[in-house]
């Protein structure tokens, strides 16, 4: 069960709703929860619409045999998810059906697609700026801009004293190509007395250690997957987050970056107006050259006043970016008023 999943579930049970969530594998979140073929780990399926085929197919034979009923079915994935994920709305004669769409859309031939799956939902929501946009264009539903939410552990303060932020840069997220990491080294190569610290695991991890060898890096440590309030710790350690993905919707570790009082400095990998103020909170590069990321991040540690001003600026902004406030949102979202109201 995906994390962000797991924390609306437990908001929205917290304002009074009643949620039943249907998962391959991980915890269960209440004894009315659905397992759909745990003994598989469906994640490694390929290709993702064959893996969304194979769980729609056995959640909707258990829905059907207990005669199931939602007031509103929330379907969080890709098209292939939206697309099973409509006929399970019927099965279950929900008032209204909820899209939510994983990761960035996808552009081209794909329109036509989305086109069609979208028309089963009352209301979707994507975690990126851009794709909600271009997603609205092919749709008269109306759709959202939402990212996921920040977890309470990344507000909570060292009360005892002002935490020494020994390390310069830190970057989390999984270690594949569309992260980007390369970009990181080269950026890292051309300050070698800034220390950065990258945090996470994934099947590119090796490569990219493997690439510092080979250009005789020593400010840069990987850290591994760390728990989330170890990755908070590291966050408060640090002076300035560096996110260089291709695409992305809204990166969750950002705006828990920004809830530990760092500057941003991220690429254009998508509209992030909504959330970074130029000078102000931090920075989006628009090409993906070295030396744009390396004038700003020097700016910035040059200038410890600064540092100091957009640290608060951030942690009091990322206070509405918190899972309660999230969670309130997307739920008053999914009911029949306010999806008439946004026709």
């Amino acid at each position: 069960m995906e994390k962000h999943i797991l924390h609306l579930t437990e908001e929205q049970r917290r304002l009074g709703c009643e949620v039943i969530v249907a998962f391959n594998r991980g915890q269960a979140t209440s004894l009315n929860d659905i397992r759909v073929l745990p003994w598989v780990n469906l994640r490694r399926m390929r290709p993702q619409a064959a893996r969304d085929l194979f769980f729609y197919f056995v959640l909707l034979l258990k829905i059907s045999s207990q005669r199931l009923h939602f007031d509103v079915v929330h379907v969080h994935g890709d098209w292939s998810a939206l697309l099973f994920g409509r006929l399970l709305a019927r099965v279950t004669r929900s008032q209204n059906s909820v899209g939510s769409l994983h990761g960035a859309a996808r552009r081209g031939l794909w329109s036509t697609m989305y086109r069609f799956v979208l028309k089963g939902y009352a209301m979707v929501y994507t975690t990126g700026a851009w794709d909600a946009m271009y997603l609205g264009s092919l749709t008269r539903q109306p759709v959202r801009w939402q990212h996921s939410g920040i977890e309470k552990v990344f507000f909570d303060k060292d009360q005892s004293e002002e935490r020494d932020r020994f390390i310069d840069v830190v970057s989390v997220g999984s270690f594949v190509p569309g992260k980007n990491y390369e970009l990181v080294v080269e950026i890292a190569f051309a300050m070698p007395n800034v220390k950065f610290v990258l945090i996470g695991d994934g099947p590119q991890k090796c490569v990219i250690e493997a690439l510092c060898r080979s250009r005789g890096l020593s400010n840069i440590t990987f850290a591994g997957n760390l728990l989330p309030a170890d990755v908070a710790q590291q966050m408060r350690s640090s002076r300035i987050y560096l996110h260089t993905s291709f695409s992305e919707g809204t990166p969750t570790a950002l705006l828990e970056a920004m809830a530990c009082g760092l500057a941003v400095i991220t690429s254009n990998s998508n509209d992030y107006r909504n959330l970074i103020r130029p000078e102000q909170t931090g920075f989006v590069i628009e090409s993906f050259q070295a030396e744009s990321y390396v004038r700003r991040i020097r700016e910035l540690l040059d200038d410890e006043n600064r540092l100091h001003e957009i640290s608060d600026r951030n942690s009091k902004q990322a206070v509405r970016y918190g899972w309660p406030d999230v969670a309130k949102r997307i739920t008053e979202w999914s009911t029949p008023n306010a999806i008439d109201r946004g026709r």
